[in-house]
């Protein structure tokens, strides 16, 4: 058995939550030695904005590693920690932040990235999102070796299809997805250490790139966007920055929404009976094209909560017209009409 000093040297390089099933994978892997964290610094976060560590950098120092946080990962600082780390190999999901040259040509067995999608679908920062806000049918977790061009390395391992399932928020699928990742990374970990892992390029077809989410993006706007994109838009941006608007003079954060389950001719007299962007008292409300049901919101300053029961407190919200924008924004729409399809 050999001893843990003579175990293969790996740093790990993620941020969020989702990327915990992999921490905790090389952390207990008898396999390799996890020698160090480098991730995200600390960000304000709550009502105080107190600076607050990310998941990986908490988990890491309940565990007593080294960790890094710098500005950059290949700044002087980084590449510093690095140094001391003296990684062998490194395993990146979800840092953050781009990889210079020299970071990638650091460890001898190579820097290796899970991406959250089937590459090279949905290269860049927000490939769940991105693949909800499309309708795509499936995703899956592809693990890369790392290239300067974002999200361009060769392919070394991927999951397959895994299935997105209807009503599924980003959330619920970034959960499913890391432990997809966890799973891959076990199966992938022998042939990283073996120092040659076979490996394909990305096809030069199917290529499609996805840009951060801003909280701008969460802004429910049903004059501009039917049911189904609006379904969509509630799925890709929950929990975050969630999807979001004004009722009733109230901002509010819709936490459920579905299609409108209804006979066609119910949607017409939906359709018929206001404006779009009407919410009538039984929680439907009008859209460009379509009927979506409002079920459950947040307004803010409060807890969660059924739409009739926010009515309940606001009845001058109930058969009051939605705005993505604050009330007497000029951009309300109040004075706005439905773009062209």
């Amino acid at each position: 058995m050999p001893t843990s000093d003579s175990k293969p040297r790996v740093v790990f390089m993620g941020s969020p939550e989702a990327a915990l099933p992999v921490f905790h994978l090389l952390a207990a892997h008898p396999g390799v030695r996890l020698v160090g964290v480098v991730t995200q610094p600390d960000k304000p976060a709550g009502r105080n904005r107190r600076l607050t560590p990310c998941p990986v950098k908490a988990a890491a120092l309940a565990l007593g590693l080294p960790v890094a946080t710098p500005a950059k990962a290949g700044d002087a600082e980084g590449m510093a920690a690095l140094a001391a780390m003296a990684p062998e190999l490194i395993v990146v999901l979800a840092y953050g932040k781009l990889l210079p040259r020299r970071v990638l040509d650091l460890p001898p067995l190579g820097c290796w990235n899970l991406h959250f999608s089937r590459l090279p679908r949905w290269r860049g920062a927000s490939p769940v999102q991105a693949a909800l806000l499309a309708g795509d049918p499936s995703t899956g977790i592809t693990l890369q070796r790392m290239a300067p061009e974002m999200d361009a390395g060769d392919v070394a391992a991927d999951s397959g299809p895994l299935e997105i399932l209807p009503n599924e928020t980003a959330g619920e699928l970034m959960a499913r997805l890391a432990q997809a990742a966890a799973q891959l990374a076990e199966e992938a970990l022998p042939r990283l250490l073996a120092g040659n892992p076979p490996l394909q390029p990305q096809p030069p077809a199917g290529i499609t790139h996805c840009g951060m989410i801003s909280k701008e993006d969460g802004a429910l706007n049903p004059v501009q966007e039917t049911a189904e994109q609006i379904l969509r838009r509630w799925q890709a941006m929950t929990p975050w920055p969630g999807l979001f608007g004004w009722l009733g003079g109230r901002r509010v954060v819709v936490t459920r929404l579905a299609l409108a389950e209804a006979a066609p001719e119910q949607v017409t007299r939906w359709m018929s009976g206001g404006p779009v962007g009407t919410v009538f008292p039984d929680g439907h409300m009008v859209c460009k094209q379509g009927v979506v049901r409002l079920v459950r919101v947040k307004p803010e300053g409060k807890g969660e909560m059924e739409l009739a029961a926010f009515f309940n407190g606001h009845p001058q919200a109930a058969g009051a017209l939605w705005q993505h924008e604050p009330p007497g924004s000029p951009a309300s729409p109040s004075s706005s009409s439905p773009s062209s399809p």
